[in-house]
């Protein structure tokens, strides 16, 4: 029996590595986006094609290993360029008001907060230096404290 199994291994190599390709690309769904076993698919599929030029294992392994660390470089390129189009430091929420130019809705003075609006929300708002600013008048947002931005006048 095991004679068999061996027999049957050593004479279709090909279908052994496409096994192991399909083996890897199965884990490579399992954990998406890492594209490790990516490489290892890749390089299966190498070793699958080196069956018909090289017979033993030792060649067919080596290709094997080679192909990989290829698809390791080449996968690690492809996706550092893929991610230098992604800004990592987009701001978000409302730290993405900070310098917004906006219309004050209602009168804002010291003692009083007013409301403004900031690209079509209306918020609370109080002046930086506690000046009054008019309703009309154009401000900037020039941060957020709790749920009011604080603003100023343009210039």
């Amino acid at each position: 029996m095991i004679d068999i199994l061996f027999q049957w291994i050593t004479t279709n190599k090909m279908i052994i590595w496409l096994l192991v390709a399909l083996f890897c690309l199965f884990f490579e769904m399992g954990s998406p986006g890492l594209f490790f076993f990516l490489s290892f698919f890749f390089g299966a599929i190498i070793a699958a094609v080196s069956t018909v030029l090289f017979k033993t294992w030792l060649l067919q392994s080596t290709v094997f290993v080679i192909g990989t660390c290829f698809s390791f470089i080449m996968l690690r390129q492809w996706v550092k360029r893929g991610s230098k189009t992604v800004d990592t430091h987009a701001q978000t929420n409302m730290y993405a008001m900070r310098s917004k130019r906006g219309m004050v809705l209602k009168k804002i003075t010291a003692e009083k907060m007013g409301k403004v609006k900031v690209e079509g929300e209306i918020w609370s708002a109080r002046s930086l230096k506690g000046e009054t600013i008019e309703q009309g008048v154009m401000v900037v947002v020039v941060r957020i404290k709790g749920a009011h931005v604080i603003v100023e006048e343009t210039k």
